[in-house]
């Protein structure tokens, strides 16, 4: 991949990423965001992936899995993949038959390390087509992937796993068949021009590819229409996880309008081992329990189409309560809190008496709340609310809630405790959606809600009274008290901050220096200025703070090891290298500068960020300290650069008045 292409992708997938995306960085630890690469499944790794390589191979692992090739040898930069998509308990099984069979043939191939990472590629919440593909084989040659095909096939018939979105299945499975690259995202075609590799969820190989004949069969099964009619029409899609999707759609037969909910066999694995179908099941029985209640969608029907199961309930209008109250919130502005926050109060605490009279419905069908989260509460016409997934309210569900939010009922908690506790957790939520840690920040939020509302006496003592874990000990929220004092403290802040970032400084990972946040699919902040460890230790100079030399080495290693630099002051070497002057290294820096050089002339925006107004100014600056003119004449060129960026976007000079315009 080009230089400029690879600067292009990896800012776009930073610009892309959502709280849906973060939550494979959730999974390794409990504080801060991790690489999911360290994942702690030590406990449950594959035999096979503790196996050193057989005689005459390699053996490597990147991220969660685990490659074996042949020595000498690596899998082609494109061409035919076979994945093998196997259900839980069969992994062990599946991954020693592949080995022994890809090593007898000469076939590199990856499989998932364990168990547990296995489940969280299947997980709901996880990319959908990484689902299901659990070990890869990559054939050479068309005549390879035909008689590997062929063997599989009958030493892994039996086995059944979830559909392999955006690939073919082979016959009957377990096998399916997609068209990928290696170490890229963008397919070669035959005259030379590059472009992107498919990411759709339905099989589609490039246009200019002659589909080998071992798949003809396997191509006109998944063109074939499923067996029966199906009487929805879908509208549109609500959602889409990797167990299935949630649809708006049309009854044929009524024209009434449903929700139809998809779940896929094999897919969507929870924590407890639970398919997406199963789920489905229980969510059946659970609404045939509750049939006739207002507050919960009338249930229509269950039904199997094309080996997915489908459930139809009621479509009931309204607004989800996590968007109304968004839109309703209102400390946003000194003004708008003066004059609607007694109107939200009232507001507020209405949706929560009728949420308790929901909850009170349910409980009189015998149903345990486990958890209620405000984006399924619907807000309909008239001031009622719906309970829209009642599955969770069985069952604590697993899921954490974008933004740190946790609407699960702790354990020990249950019947009319458990519906407290989910209201106290509602109520709080409502007049501040703010995420917290310990349950010590309680003080300090409930402090807060009767400070900016006019909620009723005791309201406050009353939620930190629900919403304390028992047999918790008392404690106060330091830090917040920091900042709540009538003076705040600053230095003593500072410190404590310092300490810290101190505290969490970890210079013998070669990954990230500090804690940092997702800034793309695959990194965590790594050495840049604007999201990694230089300007971390920016920060910590410009306020006088101790900077360990061991945290400057990492910088200065770490820009030195980029095997593919990006250019900028935020987002690349640039800004590196102001913090190594900062920091009193500025031959360091100054070589990393030099590094730069042949990457300035790429760049084609004109930004602060990675384009080349960040880049002069960064020079200019370095001009300035050394006197040195080449430095100077490159400042120019990248202002050149940046100038001309902005007029060929269609900027104008704003218009200045004659008197700014005039000499002094």
């Amino acid at each position: 991949m080009s230089e400029p292409t690879r600067q292009s992708s990896a800012r776009k997938g930073r610009a892309v990423l959502t709280l849906k995306d973060y939550d494979r960085f959730c999974l390794a630890d409990p504080d801060f965001y991790e690489v999911p690469e360290r994942y702690p499944d030590d406990h449950d790794r594959l035999a096979a992936a503790r196996r050193p390589a057989p005689p005459g191979w390699e053996r490597d692992e990147w991220g969660w899995w685990v490659t074996l090739r042949p020595r000498g040898a690596a899998p082609p930069r494109q061409g035919w993949r076979i994945h093998v998509s196997v259900a839980l308990p069969d992994l062990a099984l599946a991954v020693e038959i592949v080995w022994g069979h890809c090593v007898a043939a000469g076939l590199p191939f990856d499989f998932v390390r364990s168990r547990a990472t296995a489940r969280e590629l299947g997980d709901d919440r996880a990319e959908r087509p990484a689902g299901g593909r659990l070990v890869t084989v990559y054939p050479a040659d068309d005549s390879a992937l035909e008689r590997a095909l062929g063997d599989l096939g009958v030493l892994l018939d039996g086995l059944a796993g979830a559909y392999v979105l955006g690939a073919l299945r082979h016959r009957s499975g377990p096998l399916y068949v997609h068209y990928g690259t290696h170490g890229t995202d963008l397919l070669e075609r035959p005259d030379g021009t590059r472009e992107p590799a498919s990411r759709r969820a339905v099989f589609t190989p490039p246009d200019w590819l002659s589909l080998p004949g071992v798949l003809r069969e396997d191509l006109a099964a998944l063109h074939a229409p499923p067996t029966g009619e199906f009487p929805y029409r879908v509208e549109r899609a609500l959602s889409l996880r990797a167990g299935g999707g949630t649809y708006l759609a049309t009854d044929r037969r009524t024209g009434g309008r449903v929700v139809l909910r998809e779940a896929r066999p094999h897919a969507g694995i929870d924590r407890r081992g639970e398919d997406a179908v199963t789920r489905l099941g229980r969510l059946w029985a659970l609404r045939r329990r509750l049939a006739g209640l207002e507050c919960v969608p009338r249930l229509i029907e269950h039904r199997t189409w094309g080996e997915h199961h489908f459930l139809a309930e009621e479509f009931l209008e309204g607004t989800c309560l996590e968007e109304a109250a968004s839109a309703a919130f209102p400390l946003t502005s000194g003004p708008r809190a003066a004059a609607e926050a007694g109107p939200y109060t009232a507001w507020a605490l209405g949706v929560v008496e009728q949420v308790a009279a929901a909850l009170e419905a349910l409980a009189d069908r015998g149903l345990c709340p486990g958890g209620l989260r405000p984006r399924d509460i619907l807000l309909r016409p008239g001031g009622r609310v719906a309970l829209t997934r009642t599955a969770s309210l069985a069952a604590p569900s697993d899921e954490p809630a974008a933004g740190g939010f946790d609407f699960r009922v702790p354990d020990g908690r249950t019947g009319a405790a458990a519906a407290r506790y989910l209201l106290d957790r509602l109520r709080l939520w409502l007049f501040l959606p703010l995420p917290y840690r310990g349950p010590e920040k309680l003080h300090t939020l409930t402090a807060a809600v009767e400070r900016h509302y006019p909620v009723p006496p005791g309201f406050g003592a009353r939620l930190l009274s629900g919403l304390w874990p028992a047999g918790h000990p008392a404690g106060e929220d330091r830090a917040g008290a920091l900042f709540a004092a009538r003076r705040p403290d600053w230095p003593a802040i500072r410190d404590s901050l310092v300490r810290g970032i101190h505290a969490v400084a970890t210079p013998d990972r070669p990954d990230r220096l500090f804690p940092a946040t997702p800034t793309d699919p695959s990194s965590l902040g790594g050495h840049s200025f604007g999201y990694g460890a230089a300007g971390v230790l920016y920060a910590l100079h410009r306020v006088g703070a101790a900077v360990p030399d061991d945290c400057t080495d990492w910088l200065l290693r770490a820009a030195e090891r980029d095997p593919r630099p990006l250019p900028g002051l935020y987002d690349g070497l640039h800004g590196v290298a102001l913090t190594l002057e900062q920091l009193g290294r500025r031959q360091e820096a100054l070589a990393v500068l030099d590094r730069c050089r042949p990457l300035e002339e790429r760049v084609a925006s004109a930004g602060l960020a990675g384009g080349s107004a960040g880049i002069a100014l960064t020079l200019l600056r370095f001009a300035a300290l050394t006197g040195d003119g080449a430095l100077y004449d490159r400042a120019l060129r990248a202002a050149g650069h940046a100038a001309a960026g902005r007029w060929r976007s269609g900027w104008q000079a704003p218009a200045w008045p004659a008197a700014a315009r005039a000499s002094p």
